[in-house]
């Protein structure tokens, strides 16, 4: 099984973070905007989008248990049917003959096609060294 992602160093010091702003704001008694009057950055917004970040990391380590799952099960099928395609060819050769067009037909080469193996030529070592 895969892992499960894990959040980010960026969002874990982000997370951190958060917890001295939340000092910070209670030693001062307000709380104060980290970003800009067009980009306010509070504890409120920060918390909502580490809680935001939180439910998409759950929901995909959920997925990815679901995924593996089904390519665990995806794998198994295809590996069936892969014996049950060799299956079809051993049968069809003891059924009818290694040689027949009906193995032919179901994908396998025929007996009588296959190319018989070449001998490799033997040289002699004397030739060869007076080639050289």
């Amino acid at each position: 099984m895969e892992k499960f992602r894990n959040a980010p160093p960026g969002v874990q010091t982000t997370a951190e973070r958060l917890l001295g702003m939340k000092q910070v704001d209670a030693s001062n008694g307000t709380p104060y905007n980290y970003g800009s009057v067009t980009n306010p950055i509070t504890v409120v917004t920060v918390e909502s989008a580490l809680d935001a970040h939180r439910v998409e990391l759950a929901a995909y380590n959920s997925a990815k248990v679901e995924l593996a799952t089904l390519l665990t099960k995806l794998k198994k099928a295809e590996k069936i049917i892969t014996t049950m395609g060799v299956q079809v060819l051993s049968g069809a050769k003891g059924f009818f003959t290694p040689d027949g067009e009906e193995v032919q037909a179901l994908g396998g080469t025929r007996t009588s096609d296959r190319k018989s193996p070449k001998k490799k030529p033997v040289i002699d070592l004397a030739e060869f060294k007076k080639a050289s």
